[in-house]
């Protein structure tokens, strides 16, 4: 729910913000290279293009290979992503912060909104981080604030520390300094006590960076003792607090390659996703769909992400994704810092130093977790990255410095037109998300339900709850899950002795083998969305060694396996069923 919030909200900022700027005299807008976003957008929509077997054969021919031998697809068409799904569930996403960072870049235009934006983004911390230290002193576990992982909560504040720290030193007034100086601290504090060794690590790197870059800048060189003073007092805080968990945590790192063996593996084995998808990767955001056929690590649970966001990237996008990424970023900080060297006004130097340390900091921690999957870290990073290229086009009076504009001039029936334009896709993005929305609380409600054991009252909650499910199929029909639970509980109901004579009130089936068979090809359609999900082979190798149809199960067992090999359980099963049928 919080997601479809924020993608909405994004989606209608943005067409409110575009639409204002059409009826003025002149459109213009702050000039970057946006032409890399657009074909990084191009090309996850090529990802979602049902393509024919053939074409598809010659630009990715594991893709293809996978359809084969995974789908029953009878229609010989195929999209690269093997999940659509995910993808669009992504795309989405990313859709949501770009607008966001392309709003902020052009909106926030003078220094009294810049200073509003700060103060924001830094409270905001501090009253995550506040709660977090509260949530912490009662109870311990792998959350902390209102993230539900550790290590994303400390992606989130190591971006606004460094701000914290820089902008108290901007001149602002000594309450508000000592405010700003507080909040950095408590920041600081939630940070160590989260106990994540890659957010501390990257705080500490990125504090020595920060440290160099000001002994490279004269103009404020004489200010570094004001820095040390206040990460003393930082320190001091956090001293008073007890390190000793802090402590106990980075003793891990005396032996490094121990606890990082984890994410390491995780690493090595995307690396062979995209050696076998290297041109269009596997589909934006479906990377947990088929990371269970390359991943080394022997245990039960699946995995969705490599814990290492360049390497995720790169196998879900292929190297054009990664590359037109890495483009963006690359010319765009480029230009801030080409300026950051140039300038001279103590306070524009400050809040960029401030913004591009905490960057820098969560882009090293991205080496060893998906911190820009969490949507309020890759949310934040969008606005800093915004407002970062705002500060340093500050003008100061021995140097004005014109911001890079596109401005064109329209026709009054063309700004009609592009507004009209822009409506249509607000509608569609808009119904899209709800949609979505929509789907996975119906779904959310039914999909653990307990039937009763009574057998009048148990046709009638398999009836309601069969209808419910079809409602989260009709509104939307790319959720393999839905399929796949739609099969599971005809197949239950079918196979409960007590309820066999009530088959007739149950979508009207004959007898149980027909229920079965109906089932079946619920799976069916399950795969064809979703063709690399091992769970579902499984499930579908089950239901034809019930239905006695031994070729088929075997065949589907045998998929299960390929695709999750380390996965025991499903090992195990397949083996005793095999002894069995010997």
């Amino acid at each position: 729910m919080p997601l479809s919030i924020i993608e909405c909200i994004s989606f209608l900022l943005f067409f409110t913000f575009l639409s204002l700027n059409f009826f003025k005299k002149k459109i213009s807008f702050v000039k970057i290279p946006f032409f890399s976003v657009s074909l990084f957008i191009s090309l996850i929509l090529f990802q979602l293009l049902p393509l024919p077997k053939t074409i598809m054969s010659l630009i990715s021919p594991a893709t293809a290979s996978l359809y084969q031998k995974f789908s029953f697809n009878s229609v010989n068409a195929y999209t690269i992503s093997i999940y659509a799904d995910s993808t669009i569930n992504m795309l989405l996403q990313f859709l949501a912060c770009f607008f966001v960072f392309f709003v902020v870049l052009n909106y926030i235009d003078d220094e009294k909104k810049i200073k509003r934006l700060i103060f924001m983004i830094i409270l905001s911390g501090f009253i995550y981080s506040f709660y977090g230290i509260i949530k912490r002193l009662t109870a311990l576990g792998p959350e902390f604030s209102t993230f539900t992982n550790r290590n994303h909560f400390s992606a989130y504040v190591q971006m606004i520390i460094p701000l914290s720290i820089t902008y108290s030193l901007t001149g602002t007034s000594r309450s508000l300094r000592y405010l700003i100086i507080f909040m950095a601290s408590v920041m600081t504090l939630a940070l160590f006590l989260c106990l994540s060794r890659a957010g501390i690590i990257s705080f500490f790197l990125s504090a020595f960076l920060l440290l160099f870059l000001l002994r490279a800048k004269k103009s404020i060189r004489n200010r570094i003792g004001v820095i040390i003073i206040v990460v003393l007092i930082l320190s001091v805080i956090i001293g008073v607090a007890g390190l000793s968990p802090v402590i106990q945590r980075l003793g891990t790192l005396r032996s490094p390659f121990e606890p990082l063996s984890f994410r390491l593996d995780l690493i090595k084995d995307s690396l062979k996703i995209i050696k076998d998808f290297p041109l269009w990767g596997i589909g934006f955001g479906a990377l947990g769909e088929i990371f269970q056929k390359y991943r080394s690590i022997r245990i039960p649970e699946s995995f969705s992400f490599s814990h290492n966001e360049p390497a995720q990237l790169m196998a879900e996008t292929g190297m054009p994704g990664f590359f037109l990424i890495f483009l963006f970023l690359f010319f765009y900080i480029k230009k801030i810092l080409a300026l950051f060297f140039r300038r001279h006004n103590v306070r524009v130097i400050y809040i960029t130093l401030g913004c591009l340390i905490g960057l820098f900091s969560i882009t090293l921690h991205s080496l060893f977790d998906f911190v820009f999957h969490v949507p309020a870290n890759a949310l934040l990073f969008c606005i800093i990255l915004a407002l970062i290229f705002r500060v340093i086009y500050l003008k100061e009076p021995q140097n004005l410095l014109p911001i890079p504009k596109s401005e064109i001039e329209l026709p009054f029936f063309l700004k009609i037109s592009s507004v009209f334009i822009l409506l249509i896709f607000l509608i569609f993005a808009a119904s899209l998300v709800g949609n979505r929305f929509q789907a996975e609380t119906i779904f959310e409600k039914v999909k653990d339900y307990k039937f009763s054991e009574d057998s009048m009252r148990a046709v009638l909650e398999y009836n309601k709850v069969l209808k419910k499910i079809d409602k989260a199929i009709a509104v939307n029909p790319k959720n393999s899950l839905y399929l796949a639970k739609k099969a599971d509980i005809i197949s239950e109901f079918a196979l409960r002795e007590d309820l066999k004579d009530y088959l007739i009130n149950f979508e009207n089936f004959k007898d149980r083998d027909s229920a079965l068979s109906l089932a079946n090809d619920y799976f069916k359609e399950a795969i064809n969305l979703n063709p690399t999900k091992a769970d579902f082979h499984l499930r579908l190798g089950w239901l034809n060694s019930i239905l006695e149809n031994k070729t088929l199960a075997r065949n589907e067992f045998e998929n299960a396996i390929l695709l999750d090999p380390q996965n025991t359980k499903i090992k195990s099963y397949v083996n005793d069923y095999l002894k069995d049928t010997e």
